[in-house]
C-alpha cells in the first residue's frame, strides 16, 4: 500500500473524497469571504479612506488607492475580524442543503 507524501495532502481533497462535498463547501465558503471582502471594501471606501490615501487626486493615485482598498479589504475579510463570512456561509449552505435535501452541517 503507497502512502502519498505530506506535500501531497489536501485536507480538501480528503474530506472531498470521504464526503463528495467538501470541494464545494470550500468553494462556498471562497465566495462568503469574497462578499465579505466586498462588503469591507465598501465601508472602508464610504468612510473616506480612499480619500486618505490619494495624493494628488489623480488618475494614477486613484489607481493607487483603489488597490489599497482592495488589499486592506481582503486582508480584513481573510482574517475574519467582522465574523460576515461564516454567517454568509452559514446562510447559504442551509439554502444550499435545503435545495439538495441534506442536513446542511459545516463540514
Amino acid at each position: 500500500m503507497d502512502i502519498p507524501a505530506l506535500s501531497n495532502f489536501s485536507p480538501v481533497s480528503a474530506l472531498d473524497e470521504a464526503s463528495g462535498k467538501a470541494a464545494g463547501d470550500a468553494e462556498l465558503h471562497k465566495a462568503a469571504e469574497e462578499f465579505e471582502a466586498a462588503f469591507v471594501r465598501q465601508m472602508l471606501q464610504y468612510a473616506g479612506l480612499a480619500e486618505a490615501f490619494g495624493v494628488d487626486g489623480d488618475a494614477s493615485s486613484d489607481a493607487l488607492s483603489s488597490f489599497l482598498l482592495d488589499h486592506l479589504a481582503t486582508e480584513i475579510a481573510g482574517q475574519g475580524a467582522f465574523g460576515l463570512a461564516d454567517t454568509f456561509y452559514d446562510k447559504l449552505a442551509a439554502e444550499q442543503a435545503a435545495a439538495d435535501g441534506t442536513t446542511g452541517k459545516r463540514v
